[in-house]
């Protein structure tokens, strides 16, 4: 992550509409609860998302919950790869590349 200190969106979010993130939060709740994606397969999706939109802190965020539930860094790369010449350009994909390996590094992960 950047090395300075920032308050997570969700919480800036919960301070400013509490109602509102509740309502998101049991959506995200029943939306996580489908069996049709194990975890692994979920945060693997996040984890491409997150690359396409360049959005480096909830990448790692998901990259690290899909180590954690058994994705290794070859698959998460090779998800990473799918999109190259789709929806990433080089410098995406070599970005968002860097970005698993701070992940890995930090993990003890290869």
């Amino acid at each position: 992550m950047s090395t300075k200190s920032r308050t997570p969106s969700s919480l800036r979010l919960s301070q400013a509409a509490p109602e509102t993130m509740l309502h998101y939060d049991r959506m995200r709740a029943t939306i996580l609860a489908s069996p049709a994606l194990d975890a692994r397969v979920r945060e693997i999706v996040l984890v491409a998302q997150f690359a396409v939109l360049g959005h480096e802190d909830p990448f790692k965020i998901h990259a690290r919950r899909a180590l954690d539930h058994g994705a290794t860094k070859d698959t998460l790369r090779a998800a990473l790869m799918i999109g190259f010449g789709a929806t990433l350009i080089a410098c995406e994909v070599a970005r968002s590349i860097g970005w698993l390996d701070d992940v890995c590094n930090q993990k003890g992960a290869s």
